[in-house]
């Protein structure tokens, strides 16, 4: 927690000033009878949970209330799509840039979903020297950043290790794996 910015007296100032006080003392900061309070999509499996619980805990102590729903990740996805959520964590894992910034958008009318952005894409796919790449990059994900609040909590790291012996899987680009048919 040291290592974190979380001043909780400065975000008690800022509900305060925005007209958000505990009116019945059940500890949570309300307007007009009504709570802050959202619920908080996270995959079942994993560390999400986890990570959810803390952010929660982290929320109580200022007043805001955040009720948890663990569901399957495919479910997630669905929600963003069908614009039925308040907030949860989507999974961002590491692969090469292009690949991640080819499937960021699963809200088609997302600000920011449109032709410029998947031409800015193209551009820096097709940019060869790895310097001026890499800024394109960022200068996409700058303006990405003017629409999303992406927050890095936490990095789950995942190691397999398999026999050179066995068949039938296959690493994807983007390091996904899948077992078909497996043998020996």
């Amino acid at each position: 927690m040291a290592n974190y910015a979380n001043d909780k007296e400065r975000a008690k100032q800022i509900l305060a000033d925005a007209g958000y006080a505990d009116s019945d003392g059940d500890g949570y900061v309300d307007k007009d009878g009504v709570n802050v309070e959202f619920t908080y999509y996270t995959r079942s499996s994993g560390t999400s949970v986890i990570v959810a619980q803390g952010m929660q805990e982290q929320l109580r102590q200022i007043g805001i209330l955040m009720n948890i729903e663990s569901i399957d990740w495919n479910y997630i996805y669905e929600n963003i799509n069908n614009d039925e959520y308040d907030a949860g964590i989507e999974v961002l894992e590491w692969a090469e840039p292009m690949l991640v910034l080819n499937c960021c958008y699963y809200d088609m009318d997302a600000p920011g979903n449109d032709d410029a952005y998947y031409e800015a894409v193209a551009d820096a796919a097709s940019t060869v020297d790895s310097d001026e790449r890499t800024a394109r990059i960022g200068e996409i994900q700058k303006a990405m950043f003017e629409n999303w609040n992406i927050i890095p909590f936490y990095s789950d790291v995942n190691y397999i290790a398999y026999k050179d012996y066995v068949k039938g899987l296959t690493v994807q680009a983007d390091g996904a794996l899948y077992w078909n048919d497996v043998s020996f």
